[in-house]
């Protein structure tokens, strides 16, 4: 018989993923933490992917079927109408769950009850690129300040509590198509709530050139989520505002002293609005800012020593480790005599 209050419900959306969606289910199935139930929502797969799922028998698997295709929002928020544990868990349909993974979140989520939501850190395999870990920040006001930028969160190694879910009504927004829903939730409930992830890898994430996280409409929703949060900040932006601070992140500018000077005021145009609107903790958002300057500093190098005076004469200076501040001068300096 199925508790009909398990610890934990796994939501996991499936589209066509007869490859890989077995290694999926088999991951979860196999988790040392055994009291949860399993949420499979296909949404009008045409390949083998439903034939592979019904291979499975465990009756902690409820699978539903999509009348015709409704996107991932739509399957999220079905998962979350229909969830009954006291954790709720994403999980996709082309990854594989380290086998203490549920546990882990719980035990965690148990011993930290400020915590609403959670992550981890992934090992990231396939693409035709190495394996590698990737972490996230591990403390709330710095999670929030990455916001700023993009989502500091795996969004398949997700658990929160479904009472702060519910509390707050907080769904995915189906209006948005492209991969951006798990974006645009973690503003609205970072507000909330509080977050944390785990520096663990508990998730390994499979890179394909099939995801739609890369597309140009993935990057076109998020620049206007970008846009909101800005708005938010205390800021009116254009267009071309919002293309210039995601290129910050991606560290795609032109290398020239006028974009390395454009920068900085725009760093510090952020630092301004938010001492204004004390939207981010401040020092959470120094250091990020400091460690995005650095990093922007480096990539201009070949500037020679006038990257250094820049750098050197910013108010980030002193909010950059001296190995870090060291370190961008020797870079420096060699550029400048060769």
């Amino acid at each position: 018989m199925v508790d009909p209050s398990p610890t934990v419900t796994v939501i996991m959306p499936v589209l066509n993923a007869e490859q890989y969606v077995g290694e999926a289910i088999s991951s979860i199935l196999a988790q040392t933490l055994a009291d949860f139930e399993f949420l499979i929502v296909n949404d009008g797969s045409t390949d083998g992917t439903v034939d592979v799922i019904q291979s499975f028998n465990d009756p902690r698997i409820r699978v539903h079927h999509h009348d015709r295709p409704m996107k991932l929002p739509c399957s999220l928020n079905w998962g979350l109408n229909e969830a009954r544990g006291e954790f709720v868990a994403r999980m996709d349909a082309d990854d594989i769950a380290y086998p203490k993974r549920l546990a882990q979140q719980v035990d965690f989520l148990t011993r930290n009850p400020q915590v609403q939501v959670l992550g981890t850190g992934i090992t990231s395999f396939g693409g035709g690129q190495p394996d590698r870990l990737r972490t996230y920040p591990a403390h709330h006001d710095n999670i929030r300040a990455k916001l700023l930028f993009d989502s500091p969160m795996a969004h398949p190694t997700i658990m929160f509590r479904r009472s702060f879910m519910e509390k707050y009504q907080l769904r995915y927004d189906e209006t948005l198509r492209f991969g951006t829903e798990d974006y645009d939730l973690w503003i609205r409930a970072s507000r909330l709530g509080k977050f944390a992830n785990l520096k663990t890898p508990l998730l390994c994430y499979r890179s394909h050139i099939q995801q739609v996280s890369s597309s140009q409409e993935n990057l076109k929703e998020a620049n206007q989520i970008r846009k909101k949060l800005l708005n938010d900040l205390g800021l009116e932006v254009t267009e071309t505002d919002v293309l210039f601070h995601f290129n910050l992140l991606k560290n795609t500018q032109e290398k020239s002293e006028p974009v390395l000077q454009k920068t900085l005021t725009w760093l510090n145009t952020l630092m301004t609005a938010n001492r204004q609107s004390h939207y981010f903790e401040e020092e959470a958002l120094v250091a990020l800012l400091s460690e995005v300057w650095l990093r922007i500093c480096m990539k201009n190098r070949i500037l020679g020593l006038k990257t250094w005076q820049i750098h050197r004469h910013s108010s980030f200076t002193r909010s950059t480790s001296p190995m870090g501040n060291l370190v961008l001068l020797g870079k420096c300096l060699k550029y400048q005599m060769s």
